[in-house]
């Protein structure tokens, strides 16, 4: 039992596009592997194998992999959202630079990876970490 990625794509995406990015994702060795959704044909989802999530006061999955996948997800779908977070909802929130700024900062911080930790993340622009 735990919270698993939940990382998608939204946006229309052809078979042609979609087999591109499973190739793209492939030939880099990434851990995650692109996937349409059987009730939302406009929703690709990143499997990433059972991984666990990663963020403020669940510090449990693979960042840095994690991270990967949403860099690679915005370069093989250029057209699309991607969002991320984890597996208790089924909406998660658009990834933008913001997001991965404070993701980064609460996992280079002190408390990267304490559990259950009731830390808040402060993005680097706004001071010091905490």
């Amino acid at each position: 039992m735990g919270i698993d990625v939940n990382l998608y794509i939204e946006g229309i995406v052809t078979d042609d596009e979609l087999n591109a990015a499973v190739t793209f994702f492939k030939e880099r060795e990434l851990r995650g592997t692109p996937t349409r959704s059987t009730y939302d044909p406009n929703r690709i989802y990143i499997d990433m194998d059972g991984a666990r999530y990663y963020g403020p006061h669940y510090v449990r999955g693979p960042w840095p992999d994690i991270a990967v996948c949403i860099m690679a997800a915005v370069a093989a779908f250029p057209t699309c959202t991607v969002h991320y977070g984890g597996d208790e909802n089924l909406d998660s929130p658009i990834v933008d630079d913001d997001l991965l700024a404070d993701y980064w900062a609460h996992y280079f911080g002190p408390h990267w990876n304490d559990y259950r930790s009731h830390v808040p993340v402060v993005s680097p622009r706004e001071g010091t970490q905490p």
